[in-house]
């Protein structure tokens, strides 16, 4: 469903993480690590988000450091929006642990 939204599989789970983690400031090997995805695609996808103004960015030394702006003028309802969708998706994962049939032995 959010990846329609969001044009790619990539953008939603680094939205998802990032948007989950306002207080926290991420460099682009380690969001790649922790959501599992190409630090290539990453990479991409921090600069197009920094061009639209929902994370800013420093550097120090080599690296350069990734947070949200809180400022964004969308901030809080993306942040909704990822909130709901998290939501959602708890509810669909306990929806079909609920429709398993039982281990018959």
């Amino acid at each position: 469903m959010m990846t329609t939204l969001f044009r790619s599989k990539t953008l939603n789970k680094l939205l998802t993480f990032v948007l989950s983690n306002t207080e926290t400031v991420f460099f682009v090997r380690e969001l790649a690590g922790l959501i599992k995805e190409d630090p290539g695609n990453i990479s991409r996808e921090l600069s197009r988000l920094e061009k639209d103004g929902l994370l800013i960015s420093q550097k120090k030394g080599s690296l350069k450091l990734f947070s949200v702006n809180k400022e964004y003028p969308f901030y809080r309802e993306l942040k909704q929006i990822i909130v709901k969708q998290e939501a959602l998706n708890k509810i669909k994962i306990r929806d079909r642990q609920l429709e398993m049939p039982f281990d018959r032995k």
